[in-house]
């Protein structure tokens, strides 16, 4: 059962990070100090207030897109976690993967070098998945549920995002790396697990 969800962690951390570069006249943030051009009021979820969202061809327009509130997370993916998602922990996971695709998007070619962010993303979220409800937490994410089937087309939704992702599985292809050991799993988050847990 280890050595079969390890093997899936693999593929998991080779498929959903990977990543072929964009045009790099086009790799900037948008300035958030500059008029973004929202297109509605912000929202506010369970207390926290979302960014706007962003014109879509003012967003689209470059390979980071806008990023308002300066958290890592471009602000139309951010809305659609916070949207999507309701419980705390898993909004959590896929903020923190989210600010690693980011990552991915920016830097493809420093693959090996932010491996580790990756990785840590990817770890996460396999505890939410595997372990949380054989360690009896109150929350788990749905096991074969295909979460990265969901977000992708949010995260990487123009041809130079797509690109990047791509160069960055490239960057990666063919190596062997050493996967999180199944008992740090849950450290790898990077969020406080026991405040969104009410412990």
């Amino acid at each position: 059962m280890r050595l079969g969800k390890n093997i899936i962690l693999v593929l998991l951390s080779a498929l959903i990070f990977s990543a072929c570069g964009g045009d790099d006249s086009k790799n900037n943030t948008i300035n958030p100090t500059e008029d973004t051009n929202t297109t509605q009021p912000p929202l506010v979820i369970d207390g926290y207030t979302l960014p706007p969202m962003p014109d879509k061809a003012l967003n689209d327009s470059t390979l980071l897109g806008i990023d308002s509130n300066n958290n890592g997370v471009r602000d139309d993916v951010e809305i659609w976690i916070y949207t999507t998602y309701e419980k705390p922990i898993e909004r959590a996971v896929f903020m923190q993967s989210a600010r690693a695709y980011q990552i991915v998007i920016q830097e493809p070619e420093k693959a090996l070098e932010n491996l580790p962010i990756i990785q840590a993303a990817t770890a996460c979220k396999a505890y939410w998945s595997y372990d949380a409800k054989d360690n009896n937490e109150p929350f788990y994410l749905e096991e074969y549920r295909d979460y990265f089937k969901e977000i992708y087309p949010i995260q990487f939704n123009t041809g130079a995002r797509f690109l990047a992702h791509e160069k960055y599985n490239q960057t990666l292809s063919g190596g062997v790396y050493k996967i999180v050991d199944d008992h740090a799993m849950k450290s790898q988050c990077d969020f406080n697990v026991d405040a969104l847990l009410g412990k």
